[in-house]
């Protein structure tokens, strides 16, 4: 509800889509903000790091996501803005979110 208030719109992305049509989608629909669970947040850090770096604002939602797929996206000298959130019903609510910025030792995130 958010965007739309503040004058922006919100693309809803549904049905299956593979990394490759995800981020055609993001592109097509100028994304700038992306809310998405950590398993998917992970597969996606993966296989299309750029996509996620050129994001304004980067939400993996749910429980720990791998400290190597923050640093696949950080790694690109991006300026997103990743603040991992979880909480009761994170898909509709977070009760903490955390920023993510690049770490300088590889201890495990959590």
């Amino acid at each position: 509800m958010g965007p739309l208030l503040a004058g922006g719109s919100i693309a809803i992305l549904s049905g299956d889509l593979d990394n490759d049509r995800l981020a055609a989608a993001l592109h097509r629909h100028e994304v700038t903000v992306l809310f998405i669970a950590t398993s998917r947040f992970d597969a996606c850090a993966e296989a299309i790091p750029a996509t996620l770096a050129d994001l304004r604002v980067l939400l993996p939602v749910g429980p720990r996501p791998e400290m190597a797929s923050f640093h696949a996206v950080l790694d690109r000298q991006t300026e997103v803005d990743i603040r991992h959130c979880y909480g009761a019903s994170a898909a509709l609510a977070c009760a903490l979110a955390h920023r993510v910025r690049r770490a300088h030792d590889t201890r495990q995130y959590g």
